[in-house]
């Protein structure tokens, strides 16, 4: 699907792009103050190739709107260094039109650019690249953390059907824990996996923790948040690479809600 309709167009006009992405292509529509669609494609998930669709309408561009669920950074941020003006949709507070009969790909991404036009276009914070790295280590972290939580509460489960006992979690962590000799060789080797899925976790976690404490050590935010009762090290990584720039929140009740 392509259709160009830009061969005479108004130059006075404003345009407005919205970009429906998918896994693997995007859907683009490009319209005027009029809702008069210019021009619509369906594109191959390349940002050459969405770069050199809407060169010629650059300047008059007000902006892109992109909507994506997970994995739109690749494309915004392409965009963005281009020069483009880029607004990453907030898809939760994206309100479709009481009445519609129809809605499909070529017409969401027309309601995108439709929403940015009349000004309601509900945006999210587009984090900066430089600092997005680590904040997504950290939330590597964070997920290793729950994987490892996951099978220290199965070991203790299965040592608890086994034995009774009911083990704690610092200690089945520990370097130096035995594993209990308990049951046939099935037994055994479910034991000896969970412990070993544990312990090489637990290898990663750590190289994460080095490698984030020394990027965050240095950085005055990250040890005035220290300095507040009860927030150690890795709550106050999180609570300041979460919140990036703190001017983006109007107010400390946005913050706190955020």
């Amino acid at each position: 699907m392509i259709v160009d309709q830009n061969k005479s167009p108004d130059v006075a006009m404003t345009l407005y792009c919205g970009i429906d992405l998918h896994s693997t292509n995007s859907v683009i529509c490009v319209i005027n103050d009029n809702d008069k669609r210019l021009y619509e494609a369906r594109l191959d998930n390349s940002a050459d190739l969405v770069i050199r669709a809407l060169a010629k309408y650059k300047k008059r561009l007000k902006g892109i709107a992109i909507e994506s669920t997970f994995n739109g950074y690749w494309l915004v941020d392409a965009l963005m260094a281009a020069g483009f003006h880029v607004d990453l949709v907030n898809t939760a507070k994206v309100v479709q039109y009481r009445g519609l009969k129809r809605t499909n790909d070529r017409y969401d991404a027309f309601h995108l650019a439709h929403l940015m036009r009349l000004d309601i276009l509900p945006t999210g914070y587009i984090y900066p690249k430089p600092e997005r790295t680590l904040r997504d280590l950290l939330r590597k972290r964070m997920l290793l953390a729950q994987d490892r939580s996951a099978h220290i509460i199965r070991f203790k489960s299965q040592c608890q059907i086994h034995t009774g006992e009911s083990l704690r979690a610092d200690k089945i962590k520990a370097k130096k824990f035995d594993m209990p000799v308990v049951g046939d060789q099935n037994v055994q080797l479910s034991f000896q996996c969970h412990l070993n899925l544990i312990r090489s976790l637990s290898l990663q976690i750590s190289a994460l923790e080095h490698a984030i404490a020394d990027q965050v050590e240095p950085i005055r935010r990250f040890n005035q948040l220290k300095s507040v009762p009860r927030v150690g090290d890795i709550l106050a990584q999180t609570i300041m690479l979460e919140t990036g720039d703190i001017h983006r929140f109007k107010g400390p009740g946005n913050f706190a809600s955020y």
